[in-house]
């Protein structure tokens, strides 16, 4: 009898969780995506690029996130034949990117890590100057980062 009530209990926990999920991600999925290319996305190195070396217009001068329409628009105005095979690879990658025709949900991941060590000693900044002379240098060190970026569209 206890196992019994024990295994509904359980399914009742599932069958909840379950619609509660659907329930939570059943609308974001339905929803559209941001009309802004966000200022983290891979693309906007190479957008920004492209305004400063005169290739492409500003979309939307002094105005930052850039709408991705906005974006697109330029890019397809560019004249491929005149700006190098570069570059014209560059603004095609970078319209199969911005300008998609999928709908539903999309993922992108994005991974780096990154270690960087110092063989000169570093100053400590909490040393008090006393009578020894001015602050004495700490040993070398080293330091270590990573970053992860999910992007769901």
């Amino acid at each position: 009898m206890r196992a019994r009530r024990a295994v509904s209990h359980a399914v009742l926990l599932v069958a909840t969780g379950l619609l509660v999920s659907s329930a939570l991600t059943g609308g974001a999925m339905a929803q559209d995506a941001s009309p802004y290319v966000s200022l983290q996305h891979w693309a906007m190195p190479y957008v920004e690029h492209l305004i400063a070396r005169g290739v492409i217009p500003d979309p939307t001068p002094l105005t930052r996130p850039l709408r991705r329409a906005d974006v697109v628009r330029v890019l397809r105005e560019v004249d491929t034949l005149t700006v190098g095979e570069p570059v014209a690879r560059t603004v095609r990658r970078l319209l199969e990117g911005l300008d998609s025709d999928q709908t539903g949900p999309r993922y992108r991941i994005a991974g780096d890590v990154g270690v960087a060590l110092a063989t000169y000693a570093r100053r400590e900044p909490l040393a008090a100057i006393d009578t020894v002379g001015p602050r004495q240098a700490a040993p070398g060190h080293a330091t270590a980062s990573g970053g992860l970026d999910l992007e769901l569209l």
